[in-house]
């Protein structure tokens, strides 16, 4: 027989996964000694306050204080700036699902458009997702993109269907989405609502074919 071994893999695996999130906490805390010591080197010049506003402003938004990310807004005008991590401060905050800001970023020229680098998410993609339905129109109204793919080709209308709600989905299918767009995989939302038994949702897909 052979001698039982000792599973070392997991151990090893988590161990790097640590490490990694250990290195990108260090690469965020040195990005921000980076922007503060830029902020210093600039003095009080207006190109300094203006930097310090967006940095402020980013807080704001991930922190959702509405009021202090509208008194940075008016400082830096900065509605499209992206936090260290080349997210947009409209995608931070539709992963809130934060309306009242959205709204107002989205007045003050936020791009709809404007994607996460890393992901390819946008903010219709985000709030899709996560079911909100007044955020998805106040979307649709700025003129977003309703099928643009994320990094595996997934499109608002499949992320929609993914959460099975119905509600964003209709108002989706109501705009113009496609939902004979495939992902990357070939797939399209008709597909994941079979492979996913969702027949609520292939109902709704039907009846707007």
């Amino acid at each position: 027989m052979h001698e039982m071994r000792p599973n070392r893999i997991a151990p090893l695996l988590w161990a790097r996964r640590a490490d990694a999130v250990k290195m990108k906490r260090v690469q965020k805390r040195a990005m921000g000694l980076c922007l503060f010591m830029l902020a210093a080197m600039l003095g009080s010049t207006p190109a300094a306050a203006q930097f310090s506003a967006a940095y402020e402003l980013i807080k704001a938004v991930e922190e959702q204080d509405y009021g202090e990310m509208r008194t940075q807004m008016l400082k830096c005008r900065c509605p499209n700036v992206r936090n260290v991590d080349d997210v947009p401060v409209l995608v931070m905050a539709a992963r809130n699902s934060d309306s009242k800001i959205i709204e107002y970023l989205l007045e003050m020229g936020a791009n709809p458009d404007a994607t996460d680098r890393n992901t390819r998410s946008t903010a219709l993609m985000e709030l899709a997702r996560r079911g909100d339905l007044n955020g998805v129109q106040m979307l649709i109204k700025k003129g977003a993109d309703l099928n643009a793919g994320n990094n595996t080709g997934q499109t608002a209308l499949m992320l929609a269907a993914l959460s099975r709600n119905g509600r964003v989905v209709s108002a989706l299918l109501e705009a113009g989405a496609d939902p004979d767009m495939p992902d990357y995989q070939g797939q399209t939302v008709f597909d994941i609502a079979r492979n996913n038994r969702y027949r609520d949702i292939e109902r709704l897909l039907e009846s707007a074919g």
